[in-house]
């Protein structure tokens, strides 16, 4: 999840947990001393617990809960962020950063936004190989089989920049980038792209690739039973 998203959940999270803290702390307090001290008949001039104690002791009470509910629910948060970080299919990323699989071990990754992307092998890949070929600053690709194919540039923040293109074979880690377009149309024809492939940013491809519940939902890399985590 962005940070500002987490962020946002988390007030209106405290804010839930803090109002019914205090409306159970306001029940016992106001409600269950009463109510003992009716059941037990005590007399009015001996009832030890009077309005203000009851206030100091709501505040004291709800404090406590908001405290303790909380901790709970960072805690289990915790505990499904890295239960999610270890799904190499359903884990799209959290806080500042995303991610998103193309073929194990290999992913996409981006930071901040969605539009500027690199090619990464997953990190709990077991015997994860090295990459032939970095490429950074992926804009917009199209993946067709194994094979990804996309434009890349030098300034995430889109000004004028030197552009390059490049073909990524994810069964096999292999690369090659291209500073020239025609030669890239002309070498990636033996995959398959006859023309000059029509590529979608990187936004449009993670948009559409989380929207469809069958590239990633109940999915199992090798050696690994099939997970179902709910992207983050």
């Amino acid at each position: 999840m962005p940070a500002l998203g987490y962020i946002i959940v988390l007030i209106l999270v405290f804010g839930l947990t803090l109002a019914v803290s205090f409306v159970i702390a306001a029940v016992l307090s106001f409600g269950a001393i009463p109510l003992i001290y009716a059941v037990r008949h005590v007399p009015k001039e001996k009832r030890r617990i009077g309005c203000l104690w009851r206030g100091v002791l709501t505040l004291v009470i709800g404090t406590a809960l908001t405290v303790a509910l909380m901790a709970f629910y960072i805690r289990a948060d915790i505990s499904f962020s890295k239960e999610a970080e270890h799904d190499y299919w359903g884990n799209a990323g959290e806080f500042d950063s995303y991610r998103m699989p193309l073929e194990y071990p290999y992913e996409l990754t981006m930071v901040d936004v969605r539009d500027y992307a690199s090619i990464g092998v997953w990190s709990y890949a077991s015997n994860a190989p090295s990459l032939k070929q970095e490429i950074h600053g992926i804009r917009r690709y199209s993946k067709q089989g194994h094979i990804l194919v996309g434009e890349t540039d030098d300034d995430r923040f889109g000004g004028a920049t030197n552009k390059s293109w490049f073909w990524f074979d994810c069964a096999s880690g292999n690369a090659t980038v291209f500073t020239n377009r025609n030669e890239f149309a002309v070498a990636v024809g033996v995959f398959g792209f006859t023309n000059e492939p029509a590529l979608l940013t990187v936004e449009q491809n993670w948009d559409a690739f989380w929207a469809n519940e069958s590239n990633w939902k109940d999915k199992k890399i090798p050696g690994q039973s099939a997970a179902t985590v709910t992207p983050k």
